[in-house]
């Protein structure tokens, strides 16, 4: 700011004068005729073409700035599928369905669904949920469902009943555990080069180690997550977050 203003002008639209009142002065029509005049002398755009330009303008910073941000989050998601991460996610909010969690190692949120997980229960309201561990399934099943002595059919349903039961962590897949078993020895070695063998219970290395049930989550408390990405056809692509529960029933860890 240079400190010039047109004779008259107290801020707001050129053209647009107050009077102190609170009342807007209409501008005459020798004003109109003369900015008319100025226009057509200058080969300038009138009002409403400028108008039509800036909205235009608009539009496409706008349309710019979602190609941006829709080309970083697909960016992430690739990287992600192809190299699941451990981090440490700050909880927002908890709810029985969902955690909305942020992550500071890349700056973004993400959602945890925690309503539909098999093998535990959640209960609570917004300040909090208490999750416990309540299986559909016993060793006994978990046993069958690895076995090839017993019949097709009672290994099927011992399959069916501890989905998400098998390995460490509840509720992943058998591509998460081995993503997680690369990860895991990726930070013992890493660990084992400079201080030794690592005791802490954060086996990742993420600042949190993950959760041991029954456990009770509040806001801005750090749980353990696993981020992926997953890539829908027709759609745009998601980031996935799994969080991170030991299996009582796996007595490997």
């Amino acid at each position: 700011d240079a400190g010039f203003a047109p004779g008259g002008y107290g801020g707001g639209i050129l053209g647009e004068g107050n009077d102190g009142g609170g009342e807007t002065e209409k501008v005459s029509k020798s004003q109109k005729a003369l900015a008319a005049q100025c226009t057509d002398r200058h080969g300038l755009f009138d009002s409403e073409t400028l108008k039509d330009v800036a909205s235009h303008c608009n539009e496409r910073k706008l349309a710019a700035k979602a190609v941006q941000d829709g080309s970083s989050h697909a960016f992430l998601c690739a990287y992600l599928r192809a190299n699941p991460r451990v981090v440490c996610g700050i909880i927002r909010a908890a709810g029985k369905k969902y955690l909305r969690v942020f992550i500071p190692a890349f700056g973004c949120e993400a959602r945890v669904e925690v309503d539909g997980l098999r093998h535990v229960t959640s209960c609570g309201n917004g300040g909090g949920i208490t999750i416990t561990f309540e299986p559909t399934a016993g060793e006994e099943d978990l046993a069958i469902a690895v076995s090839h002595t017993v019949p097709k059919d009672a290994r099927r349903k011992a399959m069916r009943n501890t989905r998400g039961l098998q390995g460490p962590f509840l509720n992943c897949s058998e591509a998460q555990h081995e993503a997680l078993a690369v990860l895991e020895q990726e930070t013992m070695d890493g660990t084992t080069s400079t201080s030794g063998p690592s005791t802490s219970d954060d086996v990742f290395n993420c600042g949190v180690a993950p959760g041991t049930l029954p456990t009770t989550i509040k806001p801005i408390q750090r749980v353990c997550l696993l981020l992926g990405a997953h890539f829908p056809e027709r759609a745009k692509p998601e980031m996935t977050a799994t969080l991170l529960l030991r299996n009582p029933l796996n007595a490997t860890r």
